[in-house]
């Protein structure tokens, strides 16, 4: 209740940072169905989308890293999708 209390205080006294943090919530909530991925996140998820055979090649074309990450999200999204929820 105290956090509450003292989070209400601080927004009531910093109308500006309140508007900013009610704008960054609205934006979250309006867009939280599309798809965030950083580029090298994609890149992974994009490689692993690939059959289990071009994901080595194609990995040593495009990482200066071990395939390890494509080879472990493979199976995984195939269990488990690659949907955010």
């Amino acid at each position: 209740m105290k956090i509450l209390v003292s989070t209400l205080s601080w927004l009531s006294r910093n109308p500006m940072e309140a508007s900013l943090l009610a704008a960054a919530a609205l934006l979250r909530i309006l867009c939280f169905n599309t798809r965030s991925l950083w580029f090298d996140e994609a890149i992974t998820l994009r490689m692993a989308e690939l059959a289990w055979a071009e994901i080595l090649p194609r990995s040593m074309l495009m990482e200066a890293t071990p395939p390890l990450h494509p080879l472990l999200l493979k199976p995984w999204t195939l269990l488990f999708s690659d949907t955010l929820l």
